[in-house]
């Protein structure tokens, strides 16, 4: 379980790092003006959240997994 904690927590950070680059604005073709797109906004702002909740869970399965130790 911790593998796969590890494998979840870098695709979420991977995730974030991309999701943190998404350009949200378009050209207006006036003088090089830019105006920022809600749609893009939304996109972004849901690859954030969706990367967030991925990197917690993978940080909660690599914390709490615990060793089985066997006591007689």
């Amino acid at each position: 379980m911790r593998t796969f904690g590890i494998v979840l927590l870098v695709f979420g950070i991977m995730g974030l790092l991309q999701a943190n680059s998404m350009d949200t604005s378009v050209p207006t073709g006036f003088f090089g003006m830019r105006l920022n797109n809600i749609g893009l906004m939304n996109s972004k702002q849901n690859a954030i959240i969706v990367s967030g909740i991925i990197s917690i869970i993978g940080l909660i399965l690599v914390v709490n997994n615990k060793k089985k130790t066997d006591k007689p």
